[in-house]
This record gives C-alpha cells, sequence and structure tokens, in this order.
C-alpha cells in the first residue's frame, strides 16, 4: 500500500488523508498541498489507515500514529443510527396506517436493536472493525 501525507487542520481539526499522485514525490506533493494552518504533517504507510471513510471523522493523528477516538466514534455511531431511527419511525407509520403488522413488527424489531446499539456496545475494548461493524450495523 502506498505512503499517505497525514495531516490535522487547526482551523477545524478535520483529518486529512492523501495519496500522491502518480509520478509526484511525496516531498512536491506535501508542498502543493498542506494548507498554512496544518498541524503534525507527516507520511505513513496507509496499511492501518481506513480507505473506506468509515468513522473517519473519528480519526486522530498525534503525528506518529493514527488512532480511532472511542469518544468521536461512539458519536459518529449515535449520529448515524439516529438518521435510521428516523426512516424506520416513518417505515413503522407506513405499515400502521396500511394494518400491516408483519411489517411493523420487523420494522419495531430493527428500530429496536438499533436503540440497543449505544448501551451493548464495547467502545472502550472493542476493535476499530468491531466499531465499524456498529456504524454498518446503524444504516437502514
Amino acid at each position: 500500500m502506498p505512503d499517505r501525507i497525514i495531516y490535522a487542520r487547526v482551523s477545524d481539526q478535520k483529518m486529512f488523508f492523501i495519496t500522491p499522485a502518480a509520478g509526484i514525490s511525496i516531498e512536491a506533493e506535501m508542498e502543493r498541498i498542506l494548507p498554512p494552518d496544518a498541524l503534525n504533517a507527516g507520511v505513513r504507510d496507509a496499511t492501518n489507515i481506513p480507505s473506506d471513510g468509515r468513522l473517519s471523522t473519528s480519526l486522530t493523528w498525534d503525528g506518529i500514529r493514527v488512532s480511532l477516538d472511542r469518544t468521536k466514534a461512539q458519536a459518529e455511531i449515535r449520529t448515524s443510527r439516529n438518521a435510521s431511527l428516523v426512516i424506520l419511525d416513518q417505515r413503522a407509520l407506513a405499515a400502521q396506517r396500511a394494518k400491516d403488522t408483519v411489517a411493523e413488527a420487523a420494522v419495531n424489531t430493527e428500530a429496536e436493536m438499533l436503540r440497543n446499539i449505544p448501551q451493548d456496545a464495547d467502545f472502550t475494548s472493542g476493535t476499530d472493525d468491531q466499531l465499524r461493524g456498529l456504524l454498518d450495523m446503524t444504516i437502514v
């Protein structure tokens, strides 16, 4: 896996993971893309950096390593869960209006599982992949 340029932006604390363009040296790419308020800019092997974007807003960079901030991950999972609960509430209401008790029960079961995620999840000792799996479970 190619190296990535990693930095945090002071102005909004967002993390950035940049794969240098083909044929451009890492140094030249850093010079070209780093904003003046870049914090802890560095180059790291991308092996342990998720490439799919899941929980990417929960990643932190201290200049040495990328890690998952569990408090931020929990908040991101809750935000995703809450958006899904709104959708499920609409589906449950539609099932009630249609008097479809089977569909209503299925939606209520799924909603209950989503409501239990913050209580059931181990945000302190679960692996990063387990937390990403929880995020996947919150998407309907």
